[in-house]
């Protein structure tokens, strides 16, 4: 008789419904995250990227005289980054939990949760304070060491990312202060 399909006890931590069921969500919702979080920074970095090679390749810079203009472009500049460097943040956030979800997901396939696996623990997240299982809030932590141990791939691309942003802010904004 498999225990992993029959509905948890009445006394069982965890609330309502299949654990599994749960985790798939969780997974859904995660990945739909760190896609748009993905998205949402190489959008930015394009437009960035855009704007800054406008300004190191125009004939003459507009306004590049109005001291208004030259505070604008710093504040944009040092603004674009920030708001990479944050999607990035998060994006690596929801990786983590993705990366924890599917371990869970894969030892529950063949090792039911237990009800301590099940207990809801808080936990202080992207997103803000909840409680989810304690198994999930326990295997965070170790899928986030994995990932600044084992996806070199992942904090390479964000590194190249924001150097190549710093980079080529820095000499549009050098161009416009040098008055284009």
């Amino acid at each position: 008789m498999e225990t992993s399909k029959q509905p948890p006890p009445e006394d069982r931590a965890w609330p309502k419904g299949d654990p599994h069921e749960f985790m798939r969500t969780f997974l859904k919702i995660e990945s739909a995250y760190h896609n748009h979080k993905e998205q949402m920074t190489y959008v930015i970095a394009t437009l960035y990227l855009a704007g800054a090679g406008y300004i190191l390749k125009a004939e003459q810079i507009p306004f590049s005289s109005d001291r208004s203009f030259l505070f604008a472009s710093l504040v944009i500049a040092i603004a674009g980054i920030a708001f990479v460097v944050w999607q990035l943040t998060n994006r690596r956030g929801a990786h983590v939990n993705v990366t924890a979800a599917y371990r869970l997901l894969s030892r529950w396939h063949t090792t039911p949760p237990t009800d301590d696996d099940l207990r809801p623990e808080a936990t202080d997240s992207t997103y803000g304070r909840y409680s989810w299982p304690r198994a999930l809030v326990l295997e965070i932590p170790k899928a986030r060491e994995a990932t600044w141990s084992d996806d070199r791939g992942l904090l390479v691309a964000e590194v190249l990312t924001i150097v190549v942003l710093v980079a080529v802010g820095a000499a549009a904004v050098a161009r416009v202060f040098r008055g284009g």
